[in-house]
């Protein structure tokens, strides 16, 4: 007997191999496309979700899946099994891990994608890294350019636009022209695997091929001359249930209001969150628009 997600994963590669055998447009081959996990990388303290990534993996490379990808990712740790069984199982497989980040280069987690790109460049399971979701085609393609010296990065699949924009919804020509256009500068600095996230459909596809088809790939550029010092990209908040299983226990808790930073740069208001932390902090509160001073938006906060 095989459970649910067995046969979810067994209708979905038939489905797609018979696609591409059936398909006289193009050549194509199926990618393993593997998301987040619904439990999140942070919430994980009993190794559930690692185990979940290996097993699925397993049984992917069971149903003969060659190319992988690791797509909204806010973390690196809990993929690293799965990785790493596709390496011994087979050497010669392809695997893209793509990262999900804001603008100012943080993942849901509080991981900073720097560093997480860093951690990828030295991981040999991994062959590519990359960038998807959150963030419309122009905003993610300068997300890009920020990282682009990381010669590991080369995947790039934004959504069609911002999510409180309605993706997806009324797309015509020009918009997918709009979406293809905007992958050119980051196309320039060696992002050569082009793809679409949320909101995008067969038209974003074709005008990328239109666009890119046959034209010379780009260069990545040199590193900073000064790099930062890669820190682990562990969440700097604490797990949810520790503060609210003693919360429940009837023991007090401590929540200290941050407010949001007065403009985009965030690295001494992250200091800042480290050091409520090691004080004894069990929780933050930022508050919307304080005494009717413009700040950073308290939600990307």
């Amino acid at each position: 007997e095989i459970s649910e997600c067995q046969a979810m994963l067994r209708a979905a590669w038939k489905l797609a191999t018979e696609a591409v055998r059936s398909s006289a447009v193009c050549e194509a081959a199926v990618v393993a496309d593997i998301g987040p996990h619904p439990l999140g990388a942070t919430a994980d303290e009993s190794g559930i979700v690692a185990a979940d990534y290996h097993w699925i993996v397993a049984e992917l490379l069971q149903l003969g899946a060659r190319e992988f990808l690791f797509e909204t990712q806010d973390s690196l740790a809990p993929i690293l099994p799965a990785c790493r069984l596709i390496q011994e199982r087979l050497p010669e497989a392809t695997v893209t891990v793509s990262f999900s980040a804001n603008q100012a280069g943080f993942t849901k987690s509080g991981s900073k994608l720097a560093n997480l790109l860093q951690e990828a460049e030295l991981e040999t399971s991994i062959t590519y890294t990359g960038l998807n979701c959150d963030l419309g085609p122009t905003l993610l393609s300068k997300l890009y350019l920020e990282h682009a010296h990381f010669e590991k990065l080369q995947y790039l699949s934004p959504n069609s636009g911002l999510p409180e924009r309605e993706i997806g919804r009324g797309r015509t020509a020009k918009d997918a022209e709009y979406f293809a256009q905007a992958f050119l500068p980051a196309w320039e600095k060696g992002a050569t695997q082009l793809s679409g996230c949320c909101g995008t459909n067969p038209s974003d596809i074709e005008a990328l091929a239109a666009l890119f088809g046959g034209r010379e790939t780009g260069r990545k550029p040199s590193a900073p001359a000064i790099e930062t010092t890669v820190a682990p990209s562990e969440p700097v908040t604490r797990e949810i249930s520790s503060w609210y299983s003693r919360l429940m226990a009837g023991e007090k808790i401590i929540a200290v209001e941050y407010d949001s930073p007065a403009n985009e740069k965030v690295k001494k208001y992250l200091e800042g969150v480290q050091e409520l932390a090691r004080a004894g902090a069990d929780l933050l509160t930022i508050a919307d628009c304080p005494i009717g001073r413009a700040r950073m938006d308290s939600s990307l906060t």
